[in-house]
């Protein structure tokens, strides 16, 4: 009960943020930062709030003119639910569950799952991707990359509805988005869509844009390709459809070098504040918040038959798939490993 109280309380903060912003987006989102950086416990919360508060006092920062448009282009209720569900069930309430397990129990427990869902499981197996977002919820875990490559999205959208407390990064790689299916986004408020950088993506930005979703756009890159990144050529072609988000994917090609040059590019333009919109490498991004809540960090991530993938390691044995055994199960296990 108290949790809930908790999140009512900071829920009720937030809105009044919101409604400030109206008038003064710069000045509440300064206050908000500085409430959280005065109200929080823990490293973890403390590191990015002090970066937040440390990189809003720029006052040339482009990320101004992103919250302008967020706040002008998207559903409030959805950045609402989709904030708290990652900021307070994800980073707070989920993460003081999943410490009080890993030191009770030994073994360490990701912030966040990505899933590779495969649409004929789904159909076949309606419940089963249902009951891994269960187990990680038990477990404190409300954060969920989901990977989807079925043409009908419809299929995988009661997942949403049936987590509420769960937010949901959806990614979609050749899928042409309806104006029915962006509604229907919407309506779950507590998942964002990346659509990949490709020949549709005009179309489906223009779409959920026009539904004010909050919404993202994808690029996957090689080793030969690399260079785009790195010499910053991405960012500025994708700025035309006005994402909120743009997240960058390894290849199996890639060495290790070639990742770190990357990621480091993506933590400078972060820095930069150059453009109206946050960009993530999700495999090193998520490492590195797992390791700030977390003693060890590490990336977990299941793929279209089970198959677990540790920090981008598969690990092929039975014992490890999700399909066969419970999460908590293969966690415990793939620590003694």
């Amino acid at each position: 009960m108290q949790g809930d109280i908790n999140r009512v309380l900071i829920e009720g903060m937030v809105k009044r943020v919101m409604a400030d912003m109206a008038s003064s987006p710069r000045r509440a989102v300064r206050n908000l930062v500085d409430w959280g950086v005065r109200c929080s416990k823990g490293d973890s919360k403390n590191h990015f709030l002090d970066m937040a508060q440390t990189m809003l006092q720029q006052e040339n920062s482009a990320y101004y003119d992103g919250l302008e448009d967020i706040l002008s282009h998207v559903d409030q209720n959805m950045l609402l639910t989709f904030g708290m569900n990652i900021g307070y069930n994800g980073c707070t309430k989920g993460v003081k569950k999943m410490r009080e397990i890993e030191k009770r129990e030994g073994y360490n427990i990701p912030w966040a799952i990505s899933l590779h869902i495969s649409g004929r499981r789904l159909l076949s197996q309606s419940r089963i991707y249902d009951d891994i977002v269960d187990q990680g919820e038990t477990l404190g875990i409300y954060t969920y990359l989901i990977f989807y490559k079925d043409k009908d999205i419809s299929h995988i959208l009661p997942l949403f509805g049936g987590h509420p407390k769960s937010a949901f990064v959806l990614f979609l790689k050749d899928q042409q988005l309806s104006v029915d299916i962006a509604q229907r986004l919407r309506d779950c408020k507590n998942v964002m869509p990346v659509v990949h950088d490709n020949d549709m993506t005009e179309e489906n930005c223009r779409i959920m844009r026009d539904e004010k979703l909050l919404y993202g756009i994808y690029t996957r890159y090689s080793e030969n390709d690399s260079q785009k990144l790195l010499k910053g050529q991405w960012i500025p072609e994708i700025l035309y459809a006005h994402p909120q988000f743009a997240f960058v994917l390894s290849d199996g090609s890639c060495s290790e070098k070639t990742k770190m040059q990357v990621y480091r590019h993506v933590v400078d333009v972060r820095k930069s504040q150059k453009y109206p919109l946050i960009i993530m490498d999700v495999l090193q991004d998520v490492l590195t918040i797992d390791s700030m809540v977390s003693a060890h960090g590490c990336a977990v991530s299941f793929d279209c038959e089970g198959t677990l993938y540790m920090n981008g390691c598969a690990h092929r044995q039975k014992t490890y798939n999700i399909f066969e055994n419970r999460l908590e199960d293969i966690l415990k296990s793939v620590s003694d490993c």
